[in-house]
């Protein structure tokens, strides 16, 4: 047999025996073992900043927040069935979370007055969905499932979404924005933060009996007013509040029933932010 050979094969055996047999006193190994530190728990109010990941929002780009906490155990499925049918209602939970109150199957913010000649309707650009803790969280015993909200386009954010309408700030990835004047088919929506002319305030509906155009305009303005936080909504001309249909209209207003749209252009700049909770600072003109 040639030498080299049974010189591999003798290598070969001595490994496994290295590999079969113990040491006498049994293998040691140095160290000490030491648990694994997991995250706290998420809580109201904190923003998802990664998968499955949550902090406080602090100026950090955000991919949602947290709205409502719930308990569910189990597996995975059985804790989404458990979540959704825990009476939270996830939706719903994030439009109060951002400052709106039910009112008639309808959200509005919490300070907005009534009697209103218009039955307005606010809604949020959003999503929502229900995220668990993760394989090794469960193990350890965690059964949290947060109700999360996030931008409907999934963009990252800065700021928070809280109160958004009752004295906080809306984070421009919520609103909802076009790139025309008016309504209509050729309405392009676009991200707030981009350039564009043209914000929604809200939606709403009035019996044409009832009300006239200029009652009808003039609520959408105090709406405006009261969204945007500041008593001039037009910010010194700067900006216009309309409604569709407008007075002009003849044919739409012969409709015993019909849908307002109450919205805010730029007269002489386009906007490269929202409008909502702008208080006291500046309008954000582009150029």
């Amino acid at each position: 047999m040639d030498r080299r050979l049974i010189g591999a094969l003798l290598v070969v055996a001595v490994v496994a025996v290295a590999v079969v047999v113990p040491a006498r006193d049994g293998l040691r190994i140095a160290g000490r073992a030491t648990a694994i530190e997991l995250p706290a728990d998420p809580a109201v109010g904190d923003c998802l900043l990664a998968t499955a990941s949550f902090g406080p929002c602090a100026g950090q780009p955000a991919i949602g927040e947290v709205v409502s906490i719930v308990t569910a155990t189990q597996d995975p499925y059985d804790r989404l069935v458990r979540a959704e049918s825990s009476g939270t209602d996830c939706r719903a939970a994030a439009l109060t979370y951002a400052g709106l109150t039910a009112a008639d199957g309808r959200y509005v913010p919490r300070q907005h007055q009534q009697p209103d000649p218009v039955n307005w309707k606010f809604s949020i650009n959003v999503r929502t969905t229900w995220i668990l803790p993760t394989a090794l969280q469960r193990a350890a015993g965690r059964s949290w499932a947060a109700c999360v909200v996030e931008p409907a386009e999934g963009n990252r954010y800065v700021g928070g979404l809280a109160d958004a309408y009752s004295g906080g700030r809306l984070p421009d990835a919520f609103g909802v924005c076009w790139s025309s004047r008016e309504v209509g088919v050729a309405m392009h929506k676009v991200d707030c933060a981009e350039p564009h002319l043209a914000e929604l305030i809200a939606i709403g509906n009035v019996a044409r009996d009832d009300v006239n155009p200029t009652q009808i305009s003039g609520s959408c303005q105090s709406l405006t007013a009261e969204v945007m936080g500041r008593s001039d909504p037009t910010a010194d001309g700067g900006l216009t509040v309309l409604i569709d249909p407008d007075a002009a209209d003849s044919i739409r207003w012969t409709r015993e029933a019909m849908g307002i749209v109450c919205y805010v252009v730029p007269n002489a700049h386009s906007l490269t932010g929202t409008l909502v909770g702008l208080r006291d600072r500046p309008v954000p003109y582009s150029g």
